[in-house]
């Protein structure tokens, strides 16, 4: 048998014959473990019971819509509602409402283009809710308001406004602050979840259906004093000649 003291670089690192460490590395794998342990108790908890969040008092907001609105309106009313215009955009039109020409490829104005002043336009909706605060913001940059009051639809071309009472809150608002305010009207198409393009081509192509939606229009524009008519049609496929022939009799 072999006597000889044994060296003490040939035994492994962690040797404990004596197990003089053991209670301590148990007592820190029995921390661990607990520690584990009760974090894996807390996630569980938290995915089996239903968190409780405070209550925000939102309005129900029903299936959001396709095409241009995205949201349903609420009950109408100016003084507790905010609502936005587009932020104004300068469009180089000219100043009798003719829209200017476009420049040249070398980045001048053209010889029209050059005569003419820019006019800033601005987009009203009466359906998105931070509406009436942006417009209140840039009411005094406008030279052009443009709200999108107005839809045509139907087998017979019937012409009805957007949410009138709101707009008559929002058009006294508008005569009061900026009397001299040109506005444009927008008219389309849009009727219900989506754009009535199958009637209005049916109207647009009958002369005495698209007559009897030009008068509607005009008068419309007559009685309020406003600027003019924007046309917003959506949709149409084969009406590009009775859509040419509405245009000139509108105007």
């Amino acid at each position: 048998m072999d006597n000889s003291p044994v060296d003490d670089e040939s035994l492994p690192v962690f040797f404990d014959p004596s197990r003089a460490r053991w209670p301590r590395i148990r007592n820190i794998l029995l921390i661990v473990g607990g520690i584990v342990l009760v974090l894996g108790g807390a996630l569980g908890v938290s995915v089996i019971v239903p968190s409780i969040l405070p209550a925000l008092n939102l309005q129900p907001v029903a299936t959001f819509r396709n095409g241009p609105r995205l949201a349903p309106r609420s009950p109408s009313s100016v003084a507790n509602r905010a609502r936005a215009a587009v932020p104004p955009k300068v469009r180089p039109v000219r100043k009798d409402g003719a829209v200017a020409a476009s420049p040249t490829k070398d980045g001048r104005p053209s010889s029209l283009q050059s005569s003419l002043q820019p006019l800033t336009v601005g987009y009203f909706v009466n359906w998105d809710e931070s509406s009436y605060s942006s417009l209140k913001a840039h009411l005094d940059a406008f030279d052009l308001l443009v709200p999108e009051w107005l839809h045509i639809h139907g087998a017979d071309g019937q012409v009805t406004e957007d949410d009138p009472e709101y707009q008559k809150d929002v058009l006294t608002y508008i005569r009061e602050e900026r009397p001299s305010l040109r506005i444009v009207p927008l008219v389309n198409n849009w009727h219900g979840e989506s754009f009535d393009s199958n009637n209005l081509e049916r109207v647009l192509a009958d002369k005495a259906l698209r007559a009897a939606a030009i008068e509607r229009l005009l008068k419309y524009v007559k009685n309020h004093g406003f600027a003019g008519l924007a046309i917003g049609f959506e949709g149409l496929k084969d009406s590009q000649r009775p859509f040419q022939e509405f245009l000139k009799e509108l105007g």
